[in-house]
């Protein structure tokens, strides 16, 4: 009896120790099946769909070490979330990510971004700092060697070396982001910064984008909010704060300081208004500049200060004219003389300062510096060809200047065309009975 209890409890041991030994390998063996299984990658899309907030599809994972995650083939879309119903997609060849604590590191070699139109990728991009991401850890450390950017509407651009911030602190999260913009030593590192901001009646995001050191970059880049190209010029290049803020559920709001170099005149106003005549390069400045709702007028200009230099070049003498009889500028009186035929008019140099205040007013000197007087807008070789206004002045003036000619029609009756639509979008003067009446072209001409 003694030795079949003994047996049984030597077989009893074997069995025990036989499981102690084999349920590692056992385990170990099942995690490196279920690692490389298709399960396992599903099991990944769908975490990291429910923290990034979208859509996410991944080729393959793998897990070289504790805590260390390399995803190839990496795709987040957001279906449908553009007009048309395409959507905005993020994708990677690999990307690594490392998990320390409460943080995540990722590393991704090239990043790809696609939107479907400027105002969609925008959106998205603002998206990342996202209220509801509860799961996320709390702070996310992203670099990425080389971002593509698609906005959509011919819109490309590239980043380098960006490293990327996303905390989540309980003021809301916050999204920054240091880059360059081109390669070699023609870069220029810029920095933006994304935050929500839960203060007022509508949520909002606030993004804000400035150039730090290096040289201008393309307007191209304003392009994704205002057609820069069409009033600056192909050429001009700026430098200076973009600050956005989008309201979830309302138009967006812009505020912009810095400096415009290489303008073309041409573009800036005879290709807006083809009647008058301006050309030369200029560089404009701008102090503050301020897009928005106009409390029940509509979304347009609230403020812009700044001042625009510029020389040579030439200015159409119907303009000039017009400038002294609606906005009260003093020609010089040689300018009385000039041949009737005559339709431009060389300048050396040409500086204004302009401050558009939010009632309509408009405050106007000159700016070209200490060798000529403090009023002195207009220069040829020799004398002054223009001075600034020694009275007020306001929008409806401007207004009126840029669509009269040699006989202006009696009144204040302006043409209700797009380019007098565009300029409605400036500031209203408090006293709507200065303000032009537009009323349609053909009624005019009858």
């Amino acid at each position: 009896m003694s030795l079949v209890i003994r047996w049984n409890r030597q077989a009893s041991m074997t069995v025990a120790l036989l499981a102690m030994s084999l349920t590692p390998t056992c385990w170990v063996v099942w995690t490196v099946w279920h690692v490389q299984s298709p399960l396992h990658a599903r099991a990944v899309e769908t975490a990291l769909s429910s923290t990034l907030g979208a859509r996410v599809r991944i080729g393959s994972v793998t897990h070289p070490k504790p805590g260390r995650m390399v995803v190839r083939d990496f795709v987040r879309e957001r279906p449908g979330s553009s007009d048309d119903g395409s959507g905005f997609v993020a994708s990677a060849s690999r990307l690594e990510t490392t998990r320390e604590h409460n943080e995540l590191v990722v590393d991704v070699e090239t990043l790809e971004l696609r939107g479907a139109s400027p105002r969609q990728a925008v959106r998205e991009l603002v998206a990342i700092p996202r209220d509801d991401a509860s799961n996320a850890p709390r702070r996310v450390t992203i670099a990425v060697e080389r971002c593509r950017i698609n906005f959509g509407d011919g819109l490309l651009f590239e980043l380098f070396d960006c490293a990327c911030i996303l905390q989540h602190d309980a003021g809301g999260p916050v999204f920054t982001m240091s880059c360059r913009l081109g390669e070699g030593a023609t870069s220029t590192r810029c920095e933006a910064t994304a935050t929500r901001d839960r203060s007022t009646r509508l949520t909002s995001t606030r993004l804000t984008f400035k150039t730090m050191e290096g040289p201008a970059i393309s307007t191209r880049f304003l392009d994704v909010f205002l057609d820069a190209g069409g009033w600056f010029g192909p050429a001009a290049t700026f430098e200076g704060e973009l600050i956005v803020s989008l309201p979830d559920a309302a138009e967006p709001s812009i505020e912009f300081n810095g400096t415009i170099h290489d303008v073309d005149l041409g573009a800036l106003v005879a290709s807006r208004f083809p009647n008058e005549r301006l050309e030369g390069r200029a560089r404009l400045t701008i102090d503050r500049a301020r897009w928005g709702d106009r409390r029940g007028q509509g979304f347009g200009w609230l403020e812009a200060r700044g001042e625009i230099v510029s020389g040579p070049g030439s200015i159409g003498v119907p303009l000039l004219r017009s400038l002294v009889r609606e906005m009260g500028f003093r020609a010089a009186p040689k300018l009385a003389n000039l041949d009737p035929s005559r339709r431009d008019l060389d300048f050396r140099a040409l500086g204004l300062s302009f401050a558009i205040n939010p009632d309509g007013r408009i405050a106007l000197d000159g700016a070209l510096g200490e060798q000529n007087a403090p009023d002195a807008v207009l220069t040829d070789a020799a004398d002054v060809l223009a001075r600034a206004p020694d009275r007020p002045s306001n929008v409806a003036g401007l207004i009126k200047t840029l669509h009269a000619s040699a006989n202006p029609p009696a009144g204040s009756l302006v043409p209700l065309t797009a380019e007098s639509k565009l300029l409605m979008t400036l500031p209203v003067p408090t006293d709507a009975e200065v303000m032009p009446t537009l009323v349609p072209t053909d009624h005019i001409n009858n």
